[in-house]
């Protein structure tokens, strides 16, 4: 590239002519004769001035010292070789265009291999979305089916359970007995006739207790949460138990609060129990695309 000579003090260009000097008239042809070809602006580039230089030179008709030297170096790289000689001839390219238009070239073909690899993704990533969505309306529908399957399980067993709990009590203190309606974490002995009814509920809630978060998998984990907030929603609600840590009876007001805190941590477990079976379906599902690959 050819360097751009110390031309940035215009004011002094007018200083810097020579007018009228014979010998500056080949330098001016060939001057015109760039500009003709090239344009000002390239030719400037060409020679290393700027172009404020390179414009009064021309419409001046003036060759300053910088312009002169410039023009003079131009042609006598052409006389050597290392310059471009035949400024008429149009089908001749300066070697930077060349190299230039070969990178162009090269990037155009990079260019077009890229856009058929991001065609290939974009239907594969297509097929893949087409395929979980379907798979995830298989798996709404079966659950679907299965919550309308155990929604019909409840209401039996709260139907024929709702009587009891409405009118069952915990009896009052016994010696050799659990507190009055108070559970704990081991099995104690007449535990059937102070817990009545919610006896079962208290054997499935001791076992989820003890090995709920023993389980392997995240929806299993979320599954037993969700059911043992359940198991002490109703405990405490419908059955008027008291759970650990408290060990004495719980009056109307606190168990009112116990049952809404127990109640707003199972919509919590059900939407982290939401979460995992998204994430198993969709591990599922990546692991059957892969091994088809």
């Amino acid at each position: 590239m050819v360097k751009t000579l110390n031309d940035d003090d215009d004011s002094t260009l007018g200083a810097d002519c020579d007018p009228g000097i014979e010998q500056d008239a080949p330098l001016l042809d060939l001057l015109d004769a760039m500009v003709d070809e090239r344009g000002r602006a390239p030719a400037a580039g060409v020679l290393g001035v700027n172009y404020r230089t390179l414009a009064l030179c021309c419409d001046s008709r003036q060759v300053s010292r910088r312009m002169r030297r410039a023009l003079v170096d131009f042609r006598d790289r052409g006389v050597d070789g290392g310059g471009e000689t035949d400024l008429a001839d149009d089908g001749s390219l300066d070697e930077g265009v060349a190299v230039l238009r070969q990178r162009v070239a090269e990037l155009e073909d990079e260019n077009a291999e890229l856009r058929k690899l991001a065609d290939d993704q974009a239907l594969q990533l297509e097929e893949l979305t087409r395929r979980l969505a379907a798979l995830e309306d298989g798996r709404q529908s079966e659950d679907a089916d299965e919550l309308v399957d155990a929604d019909a399980d409840d209401k039996r067993g709260n139907d024929q359970s709702e009587n009891a709990a409405q009118d069952w009590r915990p009896p009052r203190r016994k010696p050799g007995m659990p507190g009055a309606g108070v559970v704990t974490l081991e099995e104690q002995p007449d535990e059937a006739l102070a817990f009545g009814p919610a006896t079962a509920l208290v054997a499935e809630w001791r076992q989820l207790r003890t090995g709920g978060g023993q389980v392997a998998s995240r929806v299993d984990r979320a599954q037993a949460a969700v059911r043992r907030w359940e198991l002490e929603a109703a405990m405490i609600g419908e059955y008027r138990l008291t759970l650990p840590p408290d060990t004495y009876p719980l009056d109307d007001g606190r168990r009112a609060d116990h049952v809404r805190w127990r109640r707003d941590a199972l919509a919590e477990a059900q939407r982290e129990l939401r979460k995992a079976k998204r994430a198993r379906l969709l591990r599922r599902f990546l692991t059957m695309g892969m091994s088809r690959k």
